[in-house]
């Protein structure tokens, strides 16, 4: 009985067998054929797929992918090849996109959970918007993350969420390929040094880059892209995270009277201190400088960098906290600076000074370890003399025209009305008036937070008033505009001038080009015309006369002169007063 039963039972199960295989297959026929056209290949791909007992497009993976081409490579030609390979990508990108239209497939894009423990093929990958971005035209390797090696599962992800935005943004195709390559870069750094986490990455870390890069070329593309891996992690954070290693300012939504537009202040980097307990007193004062002083960005900058240059010299040469640094230490610094002019060196001592100050307050610390006072040198000032020439300002009026027309008016500005170039960089389309019979402008000043009005020449309002109509530059508009409608950048201005000037050594031989050397130009012209200093004061927007003092160049000489004038007449003369007498009278 038993040995009917199996006999009876075996054909049974072969028959059934044989019957789903034929469903399948049939079901795969249909899958191809709604998938792939006649001439790409379909009907080596369904041979090739029954073979390996494949029976849906969507079980397509590049693993499959690999073992195909091979598979065609012992029969067809390279052509062949290629376009045999389209057609498999093109049935799975098929099957990608109609998963993706089911709710299963909508939340697995959302999650993408599993992806890093998988190999991952981008043209393979569950978001058809990712997936169909290439067509496999590029070298393939750069196309494949192997997400299976031993690594931090934190970092994977954060690494795939960055891939997955590079390949969504809307940049060109090549582009996108060079970020992708600097991210396997990166990729292959973080895994081999066990990052955890990339927003801690500390600069020691990040120098062992270099090493997984084999071309000059790409550690410059590995080293933008952990920049832009930083970035990234920072801004997209849900909350901020202050305890990363770099800060990025445009996440901080901070008030416009405290960001320069035409040079802002981008980010503040603590990845040179390596002591964790150092690094997180420095970010609670830099938050402190940040929401409760209300300072300037590009002070609050300044002030930053001497702080981590003194906190990294005492990692470096003392291996201390900062919390129990003594005044031997602070002083054997002050001593190893000691040669930098005065006004610099002070502000180095105020610096540090007040930072210790916040930790006193803060109470993590008893008491300040040195009294600033003790260290401050006396400060001189000395005139230097930096109006430029007649000759040079002349001629350099005779070469504008052929100046490129963005940099050559803002430099127009400052020649003829002495602003500042971040003032001409963020002036907007409001900013040019006429009242009566005299042409004005409006300038935001920086520094003093506040605006002023000042005098124009007429051919100057003209020259604008068709550039703003040519360019239909509205009243709230910058004037000068950079790619994306921002403030035009002040480095972009000074590094094209640098790069024009240069170029025409044979007309300004010499010649150091440097855009405030105007601003003393025009002060130094305006008192030679008998024009009160109060009033060049108040023009060039000073809070105190010494400081407009320092603009006129040829105030010391001009003093000198009246005094040797004056000093000339009798009357006037120091020994007038004297009379002869005979000694005891």
């Amino acid at each position: 009985m038993p040995a009917r039963r199996v006999f009876a039972w075996e054909p049974e199960e072969q028959w059934t067998s044989s019957e789903e295989r034929e469903k399948k297959i049939e079901e795969l026929s249909r899958e191809l054929d709604e998938s792939m056209d006649s001439n790409s290949g379909k009907g080596c791909l369904k041979a090739y797929l029954v073979k390996n007992e494949v029976w849906h497009i969507a079980d397509i993976d590049y693993e499959l992918r690999v073992d195909y081409r091979k598979y065609l490579k012992s029969t067809y030609s390279d052509s062949v090849v290629r376009s045999y390979l389209r057609g498999m990508d093109k049935a799975k990108l098929y099957a990608i996109r109609k998963h993706a239209n089911t709710l299963k497939g909508k939340q697995e894009i959302a999650k993408n959970t599993d992806l890093i423990h998988e190999l991952l093929f981008l043209p393979y990958h569950p978001n058809p918007a990712i997936a169909e971005r290439y067509d496999c035209k590029v070298a393939i390797d750069k196309l494949v993350w192997d997400f299976r090696v031993n690594g931090s599962e934190l970092c994977k992800r954060q690494l795939l969420e960055i891939i997955e935005d590079v390949v969504l943004r809307d940049i060109m195709l090549r582009e996108c390929t060079m970020r992708l390559n600097g991210l396997k870069v990166v990729y292959q750094f973080c895994m081999q040094e066990h990052i955890e986490d990339l927003r801690y990455i500390t600069q020691v870390q990040a120098d062992k880059l270099e090493k997984y890069a084999d071309t000059a070329y790409a550690k410059e593309l590995a080293e933008r892209e952990l920049r832009e891996c930083q970035k990234y992690l920072f801004c997209h954070a849900k909350n901020i995270l202050w305890d990363s290693t770099v800060w990025y300012l445009e996440r901080l939504h901070l008030e416009q009277y405290r960001v320069n537009p035409s040079n802002p202040v981008k980010k503040f980097s603590f990845m040179g201190i390596e002591k964790r307990e150092n690094r997180e007193i420095l970010q609670e004062y830099m938050k402190y400088c940040l929401g409760v002083t209300h300072l300037a960005m590009s002070g609050i900058q300044a002030e930053f960098y001497r702080i981590l240059a003194f906190v990294m010299w005492m990692e470096k040469e003392t291996a201390m906290e900062l919390k129990l640094a003594s005044e031997i230490e602070i002083k054997k610094y002050f001593q190893i600076i000691e040669l930098k002019e005065a006004s610099y060196f002070n502000d180095i001592v105020i610096a540090i000074y007040q930072l210790y100050e916040y930790l006193q307050t803060k109470e993590i610390i008893d008491r300040i370890p040195f009294r600033y006072e003790y260290y401050l040198k006396k400060e001189i000032h000395c005139h230097n003399n930096r109006s430029v020439e007649m000759e040079i300002y002349e001629r350099i009026l005779r070469e504008l025209k052929n100046f490129p027309e963005i940099p050559r008016l803002i430099l127009l500005h400052s020649m003829l009305i002495g602003l500042r170039i971040s003032e001409v960089c963020t002036l907007k389309g409001d900013a040019y008036s006429w009242q009566g019979r005299d042409a004005w402008i409006q300038v935001y000043q920086m520094k003093m937070r506040t605006y002023k009005r000042v005098p124009i020449p007429d051919v100057l309002y003209k020259i604008m008033k068709r550039y703003l109509e040519k360019y239909h530059i509205g009243s709230e508009d910058y004037v000068f505009q950079n790619k994306r409608g921002g403030a035009y950048q002040y480095g972009s201005f000074k590094w094209q001038m640098k790069e024009l000037f240069n170029k025409r050594q044979d007309i300004f031989k010499g010649y150091d080009f440097k855009s405030h050397d105007f601003r003393h130009t025009i002060a130094t012209l305006l008192y030679d015309d008998e024009v009160p200093l109060q009033s060049i004061r108040d023009y060039l927007g000073h809070d105190y006369e010494e400081m407009t003092q320092q603009y006129v160049d040829f105030m010391p000489k001009k003093i000198s002169a009246a005094n040797q004038e004056f000093f000339k007449k009798g009357e006037n003369s120091l020994a007038s007063g004297i009379k002869k007498c005979k000694r005891g009278k």
